[in-house]
């Protein structure tokens, strides 16, 4: 891989920026700072060219079908999160009406996930999307875990307070 400074400018504009390294203007590229159509240079390079076109920049971090990696697998454990925790609302019955609307979710998640594998080729104007989809989904996964450790907790805590209240109503 050619790690020789790459100069970028934002389509229609003169301004030139860098140099960067052919790792931090790819990261540009897959979170939206760098477009696309947003012109790239380095030395060998004839002309500016559209940042889409280089080949060495599209090819990783991102899979060769220009999804992040570890998408799917994201997708999977936040739309078994969301199944779990809206049948544990459920259960309940306050909870009820956001448990099913969780299961609706997490199995919209788990069928995007699903369709997603499907797809054999990504056009490069999409990369910063999936990164940020990625992003969405791993802070989703996070917040079901904080949220159901938070509920085995005060489950604890509740079933050992009512335990404790009746254990006093038997010592008298």
């Amino acid at each position: 891989m050619n790690t020789s400074s790459w100069y970028y400018a934002r389509a229609g504009s003169s301004e030139r920026a860098g140099p960067l390294s052919t790792g931090a203007l790819r990261d540009r590229l897959a979170d939206g700072r760098l477009a696309p159509d947003d012109l790239v240079w380095r030395e060998g390079f004839a002309e500016w060219v559209r940042a889409a076109t280089v080949s060495e920049l599209l090819s990783s971090p991102l899979q060769g079908d220009g999804r992040p990696p570890a998408l799917a697998g994201w997708m999977t454990l936040a739309g078994v999160l969301s199944l779990v925790t809206g049948i544990g609302g459920c259960l309940t019955l306050v909870g009820s009406a956001s448990g099913i609307l969780m299961i609706i979710a997490g199995t919209a998640l788990l069928g995007a996930r699903t369709a997603l594998s499907s797809v054999t080729s990504v056009d490069p104007a999409l990369c910063p999307f999936f990164s940020h989809l990625k992003r969405f989904v791993q802070m989703m996964a996070w917040a079901l875990i904080l949220g159901l450790l938070s509920a085995v907790f005060f489950a604890f805590f509740y079933f050992g307070l009512f335990a404790g209240i009746l254990a006093g109503f038997g010592d008298r």
